[in-house]
């Protein structure tokens, strides 16, 4: 029978060398396949930073555009939206103007037609008419005066 240390010497000690050169040898394959992948991985991450700095350089680009366009916009609808105010503004003018001419073309045609009213009264010999009531129309005033 043998020895602990003979069995090592001569069973597992050759089964050890031939497993760790096996294994050595799966060690440089993987070491290999490693080198492989991490050099695509590098080439492709270097053609992504690239990629990414393109996008953002076009975004920034679309951007700064779009921008641009939106400022211009404003500018224009500002303008429109200021014209437009002056044109209501001085339509708006016009028309207190022509309300203002029209009430004392009106006013003056009232205080004549009244006047010569109280001329005829007079000459009628009646008492002439006091219009200052407001809400009240010539009739009722008139009707006042005679009760």
């Amino acid at each position: 029978m043998r020895t602990l240390t003979e069995f090592q010497n001569e069973v597992l000690t050759p089964l050890r060398e031939e497993r760790d050169k096996k294994m050595a040898a799966t060690y440089a394959k993987e070491h290999e396949i490693k080198k492989t992948y991490m050099d695509i991985k590098n080439q492709y991450s270097l053609e992504q930073i690239a990629f990414e700095r393109q996008q953002k350089k076009e975004l920034d680009d679309f951007t700064a555009e779009q921008e641009r366009k939106f400022r211009e916009f404003c500018i224009k609808a500002k303008a429109a939206k200021g014209k437009a105010y002056d044109t209501w503004h001085q339509g708006c003018c016009e028309v207190k103007i022509q309300r203002r001419s029209i009430h004392e073309t009106y006013q003056n045609q009232f205080d004549l037609a009244i006047s010569e009213y109280n001329k005829e009264r007079v000459a009628a010999g009646t008492p002439p008419l006091m219009f200052h009531y407001p809400g009240q129309t010539l009739e009722e005033v008139s009707q006042e005066s005679k009760s």
